[in-house]
């Protein structure tokens, strides 16, 4: 079967050395995770001209389905960030199925 469907792309941008210097694993952050599917990208962030390792955490769902601010702060948290950035841009999603 085939699906298409308008949905939302949401990204957040997480860094893994936390306001102490210390280091965030991704499983901290995954763990804040209540969408049903999500992808992580692991990635090199700079910040105010310093880089750190990041990750980017993309969810393509209904706007529904989640409350980004929330999972933001959630996030933001869970990884003793200073800041944690989002995004979100209407997509059509194609979904191909059996």
């Amino acid at each position: 079967g085939r699906e298409m469907t308008t949905m939302k792309r949401y990204r957040f941008y997480c860094g893994l050395i936390d306001s102490r210097g210390n280091v965030v694993t991704i499983l901290h952050y995954t763990q804040q995770m209540t969408a049903k599917g999500f992808t992580v990208f692991e990635t090199t962030g700079y910040w105010e001209g310093m880089k750190e390792p990041s990750i980017v955490i993309e969810i393509i769902c209904e706007s529904y389905e989640i409350n980004p601010k929330a999972l933001a702060e959630r996030l933001r948290k869970a990884g003793s960030q200073a800041a944690v950035l989002w995004t979100e841009e209407p997509i059509t999603a194609h979904l191909v199925t059996r």
